[in-house]
């Protein structure tokens, strides 16, 4: 999932109201972290998100959505960009 994509936020914001912990990390690193390797599926993606989880547990912190505010402040920047 992209972070801060179009599905990760709506899905961020859903785990920060019911205060489910949880992190988001970039598929480069875990793509990276698992070297060479064949036969792209969902299968085996959950399971190098899984290894990487376990492998990686120590340096993992959890995900915090920036204030509303502030969220909303970076849209209205992105819209701009847009229009110039």
């Amino acid at each position: 999932m992209k972070i801060r994509g179009v599905y990760s936020l709506p899905l961020g914001c859903y785990l920060t109201r019911y205060k489910i912990d949880y992190w988001m990390i970039p598929a480069i690193e875990i793509k990276r972290s698992k070297g060479i390797s064949r036969g792209k599926t969902d299968k085996n993606d959950s399971k190098d998100i899984a290894f990487y989880t376990l492998t990686h547990l120590h340096k993992l912190r959890l995900t915090q959505l920036p204030e509303l505010s502030l969220m909303e402040l970076k849209l209205l920047f992105t819209e701009r960009e847009k229009t110039t």
